[in-house]
């Protein structure tokens, strides 16, 4: 550095800053790379870097699952395994963990199998259909198109259908409800048959814009068919083929046609299964949608139908199981003793898929067939319908009752948790809480055993110190049916790098002899420089 006494004192000065910010910029690199952290350090004895090697982990999901009346508790265990790829595999151990999901039900409430009235309909209404959409049903006629609101028991008008119709298939997917087929035309005067040709429209009502749209016709005319949705597609049933709408491509499709006639059926769908409820309840076909098969199941009793001849123009909903069990409910319809002389009745027949048996439940209040039937959170309402004939005018109802199922109040909440995963390693005390319920309840959470915290929704487990913690989240609806689910799950942080490693320290070497170029190439333009103008 000889030539430094020869330079003016600001020329001097200023390459001492810069000599000095050089060497400063060297430190802090060296100190950056020393305070790294690794999760698993340098093995001096192998001359490697240990990266974390494969991890198996074990998931649990509810299995088994079997249906309750009265108080009850079970538990359900299932495991899956995974595996977790990081950088180079050294070993694979595995480790198994548990997730239990406890649910408790309460005795039967009061209020089940009990009918209540509702507000009337706006109009009498005979021959109608009805869906729901975003827990509000929907009520479809030739003259009009109402919408309920459970909540505040009001009606309200809506867009009447663009096609007239009668006998039409009605199904609701993605707030979208598919008017298919029926017949144009009905009984004009009394008894008097104008027209009774088939149709092949298919209309869709937007419920959200209270608007219609014309889609992809039915290939063939029908009437006097049902449609029931399963894995989001639309299907309807006649003696001559299944016929399957997509939404989502407007297109149809053909499946496996059901083997016997279904003369005057009604149908409800559980479980990606349509039951087929024909000849007044004397035979029960089941078509099920992924496989595309067709069963028999049991036909309603004789000693429970009680009747001579068979009914027609019945009502029928499901339930879900989210707060009643999954039945199928059957109820009203007519007797028929001759033309234009049907007698309405009430009868209330419940259908339980799983052990494929037929019940009783309270009868309807108000004696009717040709009636609408919607299910709104497992609750069933009976609209309209025709007291006496539906043939005769001037016998229509503007009755409105609702039913509350058998065991409703009984089903405990579903509870599943996303975050945490069970017997997962974070690298962060931070950690999202993320879970979903299929109806209200209130939740609680605790961690590592300690006081019950409320839980309004998904938040952020916050400061969690490295070791293996508990979370249990509680759930009770408004039933007081409870979930319980528990998970596990560790907090891990890196462990600071504090051996001589020799990947370290050659890339401090390099950064060294690259800071000390730079410093010369800096000072020797500086020198070349002042020699070509002043000199030094």
């Amino acid at each position: 550095m000889f030539f430094l006494h020869k330079m003016k004192q600001k020329k001097r000065t200023a390459v001492i800053i810069l000599a000095a910010s050089l060497l400063l910029g060297m430190a802090a690199s060296e100190a950056m790379i020393s305070s790294f952290a690794y999760a698993n350090p340098y093995d001096p004895t192998t001359g490697k870097i240990n990266y974390p090697p494969y991890e198996t982990f074990t998931v649990t999901s509810p299995q088994n699952t079997t249906h309750h009346i009265n108080q009850v508790t079970f538990t359900l265990t299932t495991q899956t395994q995974f595996n977790i790829n990081t950088n180079t595999p050294t070993q694979t151990p595995t480790q198994t963990a548990t997730q239990t999901s406890t649910q408790t039900t309460t005795p039967r409430a009061l209020e089940e199998n009990t009918w209540k009235n509702k507000t009337l309909l706006p109009k009498t209404l005979t021959g109608g259909k009805a869906v729901t959409v975003n827990n509000k049903i929907y009520v479809f006629h030739k003259e009009a198109t109402y919408m309920y609101n459970p909540q505040t028991d009001n009606w309200t008008q809506k867009t009447t259908m663009p096609t007239p119709r009668i006998d039409y298939a009605i199904a609701a997917i993605d707030n979208k409800v598919y008017v298919i087929s029926g017949q144009k035309y009905w009984f004009i005067p009394a008894t008097t048959i104008v027209n009774s040709e088939p149709s092949t429209v298919n209309e869709v009502y937007d419920a959200k814009a209270d608007t219609w749209e014309t889609k992809q016709a039915l290939p063939k005319a029908r009437r006097n068919i049902d449609a029931n949705v399963a894995n989001g597609k639309i299907y309807l049933i006649s003696g001559e083929a299944t016929e399957v709408y997509d939404p989502t491509t407007d297109s149809w499709t053909n499946k496996t046609k059901i083997p016997y006639w279904p003369a005057g059926y009604v149908s409800s769908a559980i479980n990606d299964k349509i039951y087929i409820i024909a000849e007044g309840g004397r035979s029960v076909h089941i078509y099920d949608a992924n496989n595309d098969s067709w069963s028999n199941g049991s036909p309603i009793p004789k000693e429970l139908i009680n009747l001579d001849v068979g009914a027609i123009s019945m009502g029928i909903g499901a339930t879900t199981g989210k707060y009643a069990p999954k039945r199928i409910y059957v109820i009203g319809g007519y007797i028929v003793h001759g033309l234009a002389n049907y007698e309405a009745i009430s009868q209330n027949w419940v259908y339980d898929p799983e052990s494929d048996s037929w019940g009783t439940a309270t009868d309807m209040p108000t004696a009717r067939g040709h009636l609408a039937v919607a299910v709104v959170e497992d609750k069933l309402f009976a609209i309209g319908g025709g007291l006496t004939s539906f043939v005769l005018p001037g016998q229509a109802t503007d009755t409105v009752e609702v039913y509350t199922p058998l065991g409703y109040g009984t089903m405990p909440p579903t509870l599943q948790v996303h975050s945490p995963i069970n017997n997962q390693t974070y690298m962060t005390g931070n950690v999202t809480l993320k879970y979903t319920l299929n109806k209200p309840a209130t939740t609680t959470y605790n961690l590592n055993g300690q006081q019950n915290q409320p839980l309004t929704g998904n938040t952020t487990l916050t400061n969690l110190t490295p070791g293996t913690h508990n979370l249990t989240i509680h759930a009770t609806d408004n039933h007081n049916n409870t979930a319980t689910s528990t998970v596990n799950f560790t907090i891990t942080t890196p462990t600071t790098q504090t051996n001589n490693n020799p990947n370290r320290q050659t890339n401090t070497h390099w950064i060294t002899t690259v800071a000390i170029l730079v410093a010369a190439g800096v000072l020797s333009a500086a020198l070349l420089k002042k020699k070509r103008g002043k000199g030094i």
